[in-house]
C-alpha cells in the first residue's frame, strides 16, 4: 500500500479511550513513574543489561535525558511495577516522536527483571504500552505508516522471542563497529571549499539542520526538533571539542561527526573508547569525501585524548554505503542489535 492510498491514521487505528493499570500480580503494584524513581529504574536496567546486553551500561544521566524528552509525559506515557519493598521489577514507556512526517512512531522500550520473568509481567507491560501507543497513533491525521517500535541486542534472545511472538518484525539490524586507535590513521585533507571546525554553541543550530537534511532518506528517520537537540547538546558526555564539522564560507554545516566519551561504559567493554554518535553529510555535499576526512580527524582527536578505541553503530542497510565508509578507515564489526517494529 502506498501512502497516497492510505487513510489517515486516526481513521485506521482503533485505540482505547482510557487505560487501566495491570492487576492480579501478588506483591506487585503498578503505577506511572516519576523522576524520583529513576535510581530504582537504573538498578532494573543494570540487572537486565547483565543478562541481555552485557556490553552496555545505562547511566542515570541518560535516563534523565529520556525522561525529559519533548512530548513525553511520565504521568501518561510510563508504567512501572514495584514490589512491596520498593524494588522496580518492570518498567516501560510509550513515547511518540514529536516531529512525525514520513511515519508516526511510538517507541515502546520495556524491561522486566530477569528474576521476575515468567510471571506475565512482560505481557501486562506490553499490553499497556501498545494500548498507549495506539492512542498516540490514533491522534495523528497523517496518511502515513504507523509504528510500534523498540529494539534489542542480539544477545537478548528472550525479549526478542517474546516480541516476535507478538507480531513484531526484526526490521533492521545495526552493527556496532570498533576501531583500534593504535593502528595508523590516514591523513585525509578536507575538501578545499569547507573548513574544519569543532562543535560549538554558535554552530549548534546549523549542525542540527545539516543532520536533519542528511538523514531525510534514512530508514525510519524523522527530523530532530530544536528542543531535543539542545538537550542532547547539554549532556555531559558529549565532546564538542573532539567532534568535527565541515563548514562552508556561509557558515552552513556541510558534514559532521559528533563524539561522546562516557567512562561509565569502559569496564563493560573492556577498553577505553570514544563513541561516534552521529555521522552525516548534506545530500548536496555527498561524494566529496567529507565524512571520511572528518572521521579521520575524529580518530586522531580520540587518540590524542589517550583512548584505546573508537566505536559507532551503523544501519547494516544504510542507503549511503556507510558500512563501507567505516570499514575503509579501519572499523570492524563487534556486535549487533535489531529494531523490532509492528507496522500499521
Amino acid at each position: 500500500m502506498t501512502t497516497e492510498s492510505m487513510l489517515p491514521l486516526n481513521q485506521r487505528i482503533t485505540a482505547p479511550t482510557q487505560l487501566s493499570l495491570p492487576t492480579g500480580f501478588e506483591g506487585v503494584t503498578w503505577r506511572p513513574a516519576t523522576s524520583a524513581d529513576l535510581p530504582a529504574i537504573l538498578e532494573l536496567d543494570r540487572a537486565v543489561e547483565a543478562v541481555d546486553d552485557p556490553r552496555h551500561v545505562t547511566t542515570l544521566e541518560a535516563l534523565t535525558v529520556d525522561f525529559a524528552a519533548s512530548g513525553f509525559d511520565p504521568e501518561t506515557d510510563s508504567l512501572l511495577a514495584e514490589t512491596t519493598d520498593g524494588t522496580v521489577v518492570a518498567y516501560g514507556t510509550s513515547h511518540a516522536e514529536p516531529e512525525a512526517s514520513s511515519v508516526v512512531k511510538a517507541h515502546i522500550p520495556g524491561a522486566v527483571h530477569p528474576d521476575h520473568r515468567g510471571r506475565g509481567l512482560g505481557t501486562a507491560l506490553l499490553d499497556w504500552q501498545e494500548a498507549r501507543a495506539a492512542q498516540h497513533l490514533a491522534a495523528s491525521e497523517l496518511s502515513v505508516p504507523g509504528w510500534f517500535s523498540t529494539g534489542a541486542s542480539e544477545h537478548a534472545t528472550s525479549p526478542r522471542g517474546f516480541l516476535t511472538s507478538r507480531g513484531y518484525g526484526e526490521r533492521r539490524w545495526w552493527m556496532e563497529l570498533t576501531r583500534d586507535l593504535s593502528a595508523p590513521i590516514p591523513e585525509l585533507p578536507l575538501h578545499a571549499d569547507v573548513r574544519l571546525e569543532s562543535l560549538t554553541d554558535n554552530l549548534s543550530e546549523a549542525t542540527r539542520l545539516a543532520f536533519n537534511d542528511s538523514f531525510r532518506d534514512h530508514w525510519g528517520s524523522q527530523p530532530t526538533n530544536r528542543e531535543d537537540w539542545e538537550k542532547y547538546g547539554a549532556v555531559s558526555t558529549l565532546r564538542g571539542d573532539l567532534s568535527a564539522l565541515a563548514v562552508t564560507p556561509e557558515n552552513e554545516v556541510a558534514a559532521l561527526v559528533i563524539v561522546s566519551v562516557d567512562p561509565a561504559q569502559w569496564e563493560a567493554a573492556g577498553y577505553t573508547y570514544g563513541y561516534i554518535d552521529l555521522v552525516a553529510t548534506r545530500r548536496d555535499w555527498r561524494g566529496k569525501g567529507l565524512a571520511k576526512s572528518l572521521l579521520a580527524q575524529v580518530l586522531r582527536n580520540l587518540k590524542a585524548e589517550g583512548l584505546e578505541r573508537a566505536a559507532l553503530d551503523v544501519d547494516s542497510e544504510s542507503p549511503t554505503g556507510a558500512l563501507r565508509l567505516y570499514q575503509s578507515v579501519g572499523f570492524a564489526p563487534e556486535a549487533k542489535s535489531v529494531s523490532l517494529v509492528r507496522e500499521f
